[in-house]
């Protein structure tokens, strides 16, 4: 496969269990953000657990990957306001210098709306308190998945964009991730990566409901992963709050050599050391217009 780094097992490469799709589920896979209706079960997927090997990014050329290539790269950018989440007025500076970082490494994007923030703060192992989706009871989602289809990313710009919605849905659009740590090294429970030029995009995703109980049981679409010995999977190992991992969701351009998505899980890191902090992260996903 020309163009792609050779796998490596390094210091801080690992092999950990990530929960993939299984092969035997028939019926479409769905799932509930929040409370189901009482007698329904949450989800009917059944966790795949495959060991699975996962390359430290600091011990690979990081010049290998790119948004448009590998569908993810990591950016050294140091943030002003992590420390001012809590209000709302640090929060949007926040998305404002993330805003600011994308056009500053995405050619040609001319427009950058930050639609929805997630902060997680529970520790992958900790039991769920209620059923508030607050920053201390959402913890990391160790499933293989992709946050959009093609369907719900188009659905997104017509979401969020109004009237101008027909206008942009013309040009290219994007939806990007950008993930890092809040306050310390995320060792416990980091974000795991796949390269897109190792996917069989035809083969290894499955469109699954996602059931939003706390938005009138709106329905959403994401993409689970089917494993393939293909694939190969990275990480940054004790990624840091000045180290942004960049990762594209969804691209309206369907083009040979480019990205459309990046599978990504959390996992459990068996180099943590035993007295590790619990990972707390903040993604941003926003959407991109050329």
């Amino acid at each position: 496969m020309p163009g792609l780094p050779p796998p490596t097992t390094t210091s801080n490469s690992v092999t950990a269990s990530l929960n993939f799709l299984s092969p035997d589920l028939v019926p479409k896979p769905f799932s509930w953000l929040g409370t189901p209706p009482e007698g329904e079960p949450s989800t009917n997927i059944d966790p795949c657990p495959i060991d699975t090997l996962i390359t430290d990014l600091r011990e690979v050329d990081e010049n290998d990957f790119g948004v448009d290539t590998a569908g993810f790269q990591v950016v050294r950018h140091e943030s002003s306001h992590l420390g001012e989440l809590e209000t709302e007025e640090g929060k949007q500076n926040y998305f404002k210098e993330t805003e600011e970082l994308l056009l500053g490494i995405l050619p040609k994007a001319t427009r950058i709306k930050i639609f929805n923030s997630t902060i997680r703060k529970k520790k992958h192992d900790a039991p769920l308190t209620g059923t508030a989706r607050t920053p201390e009871n959402t913890g990391p989602v160790s499933r293989a998945h992709v946050d959009n289809t093609s369907l719900s990313g188009e659905r997104r710009v017509w979401a969020e964009m109004g009237e101008e919605a027909e206008e942009l849905s013309n040009g290219r659009c994007q939806i990007i991730n950008v993930w890092r740590p809040l306050s310390h090294p995320a060792v416990d429970c980091p974000l795991a990566v796949m390269d897109y030029r190792t996917l069989d995009f035809d083969k290894d995703l499955r469109a699954t409901d996602l059931i939003l109980s706390n938005e009138g049981n709106r329905k959403g679409e994401n993409f689970s992963v089917y494993s393939n010995p293909s694939q190969r999977w990275y990480y940054l190992s004790n990624q840091t709050p000045s180290e942004a991992l960049v990762f594209k969701i969804y691209d309206s351009l369907v083009s040979p050599g480019v990205s459309r998505l990046t599978p990504h899980s959390a996992f459990v890191n068996p180099l943590a050391p035993a007295d590790a902090k619990a990972r707390q992260s903040i993604e941003l996903r926003a959407l991109v217009f050329y």
